[in-house]
């Protein structure tokens, strides 16, 4: 039987999918395995982001939307590594 090596974690940066991120890190630590955690966007936040990158008109303000989303990401990102024990790992 092959051991588990690598075990992916998905997650929203949402609450609901912190708890699984922690399952998934709590498995790993029982057998020794590795944590991949995936940060999703759901659709309709993506489109929600495209629509009103659409309708900007300047490079400025599409930059200025653009940098609003990295900082909430980026936040949501960072109570999700408060919440559990994640190591931090860049890519």
């Amino acid at each position: 039987m092959d051991l588990i090596k690598k075990i992916l974690a998905p997650t929203d940066l949402s609450s609901f999918s912190a708890s699984g991120v922690r399952y998934a890190c709590n498995l790993a630590k029982a057998v020794g395995a590795e944590v991949i955690v995936a940060h999703a966007v759901s659709t309709s936040e993506f489109m929600s982001h495209a629509t009103s990158l659409k309708i900007t008109s300047s490079g400025a303000e599409e930059d200025d939307l653009l940098g609003k989303l990295a900082e909430h990401h980026k936040l949501l990102l960072q109570s999700l590594r408060s919440s559990s024990f994640l190591v931090q790992r860049r890519m």
